[in-house]
């Protein structure tokens, strides 16, 4: 979704969103698959490339009584992965995660 280029290093954002398909509601409601299990299915993850290279991979998990959204989802699978990431160039990410929304949060 976005990059950053920070010196001689380029690293590359993507987010890959799951949300549970039509059946899997269907199964719940009907008993057949049971609702704990079907939670941990549903949110976003977050990937930081860095140099081509797939260097973290962070889950964002909603319950199954969350509103899913996608904007909702990038910011907190994106937020848990900065964590890992060196306070001063967490600004970077945050600027690059803005101007790729076209100045939205």
């Amino acid at each position: 979704m976005f990059k950053v280029k920070i010196g001689e290093d380029e690293y590359e954002v993507t987010f890959e969103h799951y949300i549970p398909a039509e059946a899997d509601y269907k199964s719940v409601e009907m008993g057949l698959l049971p609702e704990h299990q079907f939670r941990i299915r549903f949110g976003t993850t977050c990937n930081i490339w860095e140099n081509d290279h797939l260097v973290m991979t962070i889950p964002a998990q909603l319950s199954v009584h969350d509103h899913f959204n996608r904007n909702i989802g990038r910011k907190v699978s994106l937020a848990r992965a900065l964590r890992y990431i060196q306070p001063d160039r967490r600004i970077l990410f945050w600027q690059a995660y803005y101007e790729a929304r076209g100045g939205k949060w």
